[in-house]
């Protein structure tokens, strides 16, 4: 039996609704919906919750899916996870952060200050959204986390970006520095 079949018999043996087993399990009705049709599988977190709320072994509950049983057991190498996702996008957006202040002809110190008062409300809001999240019980990162933390790398990088370009250009022969110079104003 998949595990679409079993979750929907044990719900209708209760007489639950979606909603109703979406409650208990803490998840969307959305969700639910979604295993039931087997438009989407659970996670192994939500197996061992559906496994718990209905008394079952997970072995009860995944052995006869073959789908869902590959899914809990093959991991996707291409997937970086929640942390990967957010150290490279704030390494990605620092960067980009920097070519924009590159582009504008704005200098270490003030892009240090640019970043100031960006990086003090990108980090509230991250602590609030954890907050909000630890207080509805919510185990993985949302993507509000996610955001917010790659937006505090991206604020905290743009800086030591510049710091380091602009220590670079100072190791430059000064005829060379003009002529950079020129470039980057339209003289190339």
């Amino acid at each position: 039996m998949k595990i679409r079949e079993a979750l929907k018999q044990q719900r209708e043996q209760r007489h639950w609704s979606q909603q109703e087993l979406a409650d208990q399990l803490q998840i969307s009705r959305q969700s639910i919906s979604k295993w039931e049709r087997g438009a989407a599988l659970p996670s192994f977190a939500n197996v061992v919750a559906i496994s718990d709320l209905f008394h079952l072994s997970i072995d009860q509950l995944i052995r006869g899916d073959a789908e869902l049983m590959t899914k809990l057991t093959v991991k996707k190498e291409e997937d970086i996870g929640p942390v990967g996702r957010i150290i490279y996008g704030g390494l990605f957006w620092g960067a980009i952060g920097f070519l924009i202040t590159w582009a504008l002809g704005i200098g270490y110190e003030d892009a240090e200050e640019l970043v100031q008062l960006p990086l003090v409300i990108v980090f509230v809001s991250l602590l609030l959204t954890i907050y909000a999240n630890q207080k509805q019980h919510r185990v993985p990162l949302s993507r509000a986390v996610i955001w917010l933390s790659i937006g505090l790398i991206a604020l905290m990088v743009l800086p030591m970006i510049s710091m380091d370009v602009s220590a670079a250009m100072a190791a430059i022969p000064g005829n060379v520095r003009a002529g950079w110079n020129a470039g980057q104003r339209g003289g190339w």
